[in-house]
């Protein structure tokens, strides 16, 4: 066996005993700072979430509000045009 086929040996040993360890069990999810209120998981939630979701609710309130007055406001005008026309 050469130098080179006992290293790949070696190699393939180490990486499959490894890869059997992080499969054979489960990883629980740990808290990584529960002082500050929960996990990192839940603070990013209750942070993050909130801070993206607000502007675009903000921002689709005053798109429809937008696009409603100017529907309100073509159709009176095109309610007004006609009757404000000449009739021959």
């Amino acid at each position: 066996m050469t130098t080179h086929e006992k290293l790949l040996d070696a190699v393939s040993d180490n990486y499959s005993q490894e890869s059997k360890e992080i499969f054979a069990s489960p990883q629980e999810e740990t808290p990584i700072n529960t002082q500050g209120g929960g996990t990192l998981r839940r603070r990013l939630l209750t942070t993050i979430l909130p801070t993206v979701l607000l502007p675009l609710a903000v921002a689709s309130t005053i798109g429809i509000n937008v696009i409603n007055s100017e529907t309100k406001s073509q159709t009176l005008k095109g309610v007004e045009k006609p009757l404000l026309s000449p009739v021959f």
